[in-house]
């Protein structure tokens, strides 16, 4: 029988993830989608400690104040249409107060940074090779802010400008942390503002930059999230409503296939089984006090201490919480 799709065929990886490590995940909106699943599935994971990152050099810059552990201070900041904005930053740290968005965006630098000492995979996402420049201070930035057009200028960076950024910072990574795995994606998200040709040679920029990151750095590994929308769904059927986002369905598929390349059979069935937990958390009983469901919340909590002392690392945390909550005193 012909067969009307491409496939990916994807090889296991020979450093597969567990709840016993701990992972930090950079970049652009994919990132959080991603990220937000291994979360939901209990790994130990830190998402974004500047917020969402679309370019290779803000990508990197965030990488080197997490290793030095850089605090910002409020000279560092900008105000503009009463909002404080770091430029290195997404604009969830933004506030009507220096002061709080100083507080916000230390908080979780200190975070990163806790967690990047001790995490054994970084999980980074390039999301776009297109820079913007802000001309009073002739560096390239993460964000705008919507400050006056006038003030900046762009431009997509090539390769060599691309791993130019990364390199570095990944050495110093390995050279910090001998353990520590970074896994390199491509965004699939479409910048379609660029125009379509620019989007085109802007992700192919990214895809190049990566080859030769993990041919030079013996710790870095590439997983085509790109190529799993582009060449095997490849279809409208799988991306949002704007036609520019991937749909949960498409970000599922991924994922599915993450859980292929780095999880062992053991960590998919214990996805599984935490998975059963979390739904039965979410259900509402018609009879709360009903001695069926109090027999149902007492073999929730069974399981989870069963899982828990299988899985060192595993914390079902908010489950247990709601379990006990509904039990009658």
């Amino acid at each position: 029988m012909d067969s009307f799709r491409t496939q990916l065929s994807l090889v296991a990886s020979t450093q597969s993830i567990s709840h016993q490590d701990c992972l930090l995940s950079i970049g652009s909106c994919f990132a959080e989608s991603m990220g937000a699943r291994l979360a939901e599935s209990k790994f130990k994971v830190v998402l974004n400690p500047f917020g969402i990152l679309f370019n290779p050099v803000s990508i990197a810059l965030s990488i080197q104040y997490l290793l030095t552990g850089k605090q910002y201070q409020a000279e560092e900041l900008h105000c503009h249409r009463d909002l404080w904005h770091s430029l290195d930053h997404h604009s969830r740290f933004s506030t009507t107060s220096a002061e709080n968005t100083l507080e916000k965006i230390n908080s979780a630098l200190q975070t990163g940074q806790e967690q990047l000492a001790n995490a054994t995979f970084l999980l980074i996402t390039l999301g776009s090779a297109h820079v913007w420049t802000y001309l009073p201070q002739n560096r390239i930035v993460a964000n705008c802010h919507k400050l006056p057009a006038k003030d900046f200028s762009r431009q997509r960076l090539s390769v060599e400008e691309t791993v130019a950024a990364l390199y570095p910072v990944f050495a110093a990574l390995g050279q910090q942390n001998p353990h520590l795995q970074i896994i390199l994606t491509v965004s699939p998200v479409r910048y379609l503002r660029d125009g379509f040709v620019e989007n085109q040679l802007s992700k192919a920029t990214l895809l190049l930059a990566c080859e030769q990151l993990r041919q030079r750095l013996p710790q870095v590994q590439y997983f085509p999230a790109y190529e799993l929308l582009m060449d095997d769904l490849r279809d409208y059927r799988f991306y949002g409503e704007d036609l520019v986002h991937p749909s949960n369905t498409a970000v599922n598929y991924i994922w599915n296939h993450f859980g292929q390349v780095f999880f062992t059979p053991v960590t998919q069935q214990l996805l599984t089984e935490i998975a059963a937990i979390g739904q039965a958390a979410k259900h509402r009983p018609f009879q709360p006090t009903s001695a069926a469901h109090q027999q149902f919340l007492q073999r929730q909590l069974a399981l989870i201490n069963q899982l828990e002392a299988r899985h060192t690392g595993l914390q079902l945390t908010e489950e247990r919480t709601i379990f006990k909550n509904a039990l009658l005193d």
